[in-house]
């Protein structure tokens, strides 16, 4: 193969959506302290958070949520486009292990965007040209 054969993409993901990625983790209380009404709310208001994504064009196709609950801490939804997202149903129950979630959370986010930089990397072949000329290049701005 030579460097201008075409490469396929190496996720399928970003073959109808080339966007730039953003990757947003919800960390949600899901604790005992969370039963009833309030639970019921948080589920709506997750619900509400998809429809709201998919109203805005731009991050409808860029931000990437992930939801991660505590009391125990889990992911309860991995990384996906909100046309995808599905809001999981959440369930109070445990205590509230937050700092957990939090340092979850981040070791989620910094997976995650490992994950976009070797995707991107193996996406893109590498030319080896240069990405700019400087004014000075006697090569290119002699008028001999």
């Amino acid at each position: 193969m030579t460097d201008l054969e075409q490469v396929p993409f190496a996720a399928n993901e970003f073959v109808d959506n080339p966007e730039n990625r953003c990757p947003c983790v919800l960390v949600l209380d899901t604790s005992g302290s969370m039963q009833g009404q309030p639970i019921e709310e948080l589920n709506e208001g997750l619900a509400q958070f998809k429809r709201e994504l998919l109203t805005d064009e731009m991050a409808a196709k860029r931000v990437e949520v992930a939801v991660i609950g505590f009391g125990p801490v889990q992911v309860l939804a991995s990384f996906a486009t909100p046309d995808v997202f599905v809001p999981p149903k959440l369930v109070a129950e445990g205590d509230t292990p937050m700092g957990a979630a939090i340092q979850q959370a981040v070791a989620l986010v910094e997976q995650r965007k490992q994950e976009l930089q070797a995707i991107r990397n193996s996406s893109l072949p590498s030319l080896d040209l240069p990405h700019h000329r400087r004014r000075t290049d006697r090569s290119i701005c002699s008028r001999d």
